[in-house]
């Protein structure tokens, strides 16, 4: 096989898989956002398989093309299809970046959310509930997590 062709067909793999990974990204904000998140770990499992591999084929891409990825100008050296190739990693890649980085917001959001339910509901006993001098409850520090999402 030439290189041309193998650099094209291992460009082609990673635009597959890029989106593969994207798609599974939306997946895994649609299953953040629903009450239940039991197909969480199933994602879990297809994103770090999808990842390992992009990783592989990115590093072994860089290292027999130095400098293919987010290039100033075109590599003249390279088809207008390696081109085009380059360009829809990159997007996909910016994309991918884009959704990892809103799904981790919505799991620190419900970890605090969750956090702060769990020390409200499971307060420690040895922390009472204190009186003010009017005898109303004040709030624990711990409560205050209930408001950060």
């Amino acid at each position: 096989m030439s290189s041309k062709l193998k650099l094209t067909t291992s460009l082609e793999t990673l635009v597959h898989l890029l989106f593969q990974f994207k798609q599974v990204l939306m997946s895994e904000s649609q299953v953040l956002q629903k009450t239940t998140l039991v197909e969480l770990d199933h994602l879990t499992q297809q994103k770090d398989q999808l990842f390992h591999s992009i990783n592989a084929l990115t590093q072994n891409l860089n290292a027999s093309y130095p400098n293919l990825f987010f290039a100033k100008q075109p590599l003249a050296s390279h088809t207008h299809t390696e081109q085009e190739l380059v360009h829809s990693i990159e997007k996909l890649t910016n994309e991918c970046f884009e959704l990892n980085k809103k799904n981790g917001m919505i799991l620190v959001s419900l970890e605090n959310m969750n956090t702060g339910l769990i020390h409200h509901l499971f307060q420690n006993q040895d922390h009472p509930n204190l009186y003010s001098a009017t005898g109303k409850t004040r709030s624990n520090d711990i409560k205050k997590n209930l408001g950060k999402a």
